[in-house]
């Protein structure tokens, strides 16, 4: 497995206020290069939402909740999407609940990923049976333990433990 993961924040950096035309190119070829997934940040009681994947490539893995941006779907409506097809959870998500991004490279697939806060409003859990073994209420600790277990590099949790001070989970 190669990845390649690098902060969106120190890529942004490269796009100077100053010259926004770039900025806006380099947003649209993250647009066409990279396939967009969205995760839900749902934290309570001390515990973070996850859900276990079935398939691969991250089969037996604990994830944040979420899944890919269609085409013509804005983040926030495919998020709540994802979460109501994955948990049968009902979310309330806002453009100011936008938390960060993570690019990835897997299996030369490039993956842009973006964190939200979410905070749930309805529903009771249930697995989608196809995607996800089971939905479980983790802490931080076991959730980034459990990403060294399948192999992600340092640097991704690092971006993942920044993102979780800037919103004060950690």
């Amino acid at each position: 497995m190669n990845y390649v993961f690098l902060s969106s924040s120190s890529l942004f950096s490269l796009c100077s206020s100053e010259n926004l035309g770039f900025r806006m190119i380099f947003k649209l070829i993250v647009i066409v290069l990279f396939m967009r997934i969205v995760n839900a940040v749902i934290f309570n009681n001390n515990k973070l939402l996850c859900v276990k994947r079935r398939k691969n490539p991250y089969i037996g893995m604990y994830s944040l909740p979420g899944g890919h941006v269609e085409r013509d779907e804005s983040d926030i409506d495919a998020l709540k999407r994802e979460l109501k097809e994955e948990t049968n959870l009902d979310v309330e998500v806002k453009i100011s609940d936008y938390i960060g991004e993570i690019f990835i490279s897997y299996e030369n697939i490039n993956n842009l990923l973006i964190l939200y806060k979410a905070k749930v409003i309805a529903g009771k859990e249930r697995i989608q049976v196809d995607e996800i073994s089971e939905i479980k209420h983790l802490s931080v600790e076991f959730f980034l333990s459990n990403l060294e277990q399948h192999k992600f590099p340092e640097s991704y949790k690092k971006d993942l433990i920044k993102f979780f001070k800037l919103i004060k989970i950690i």
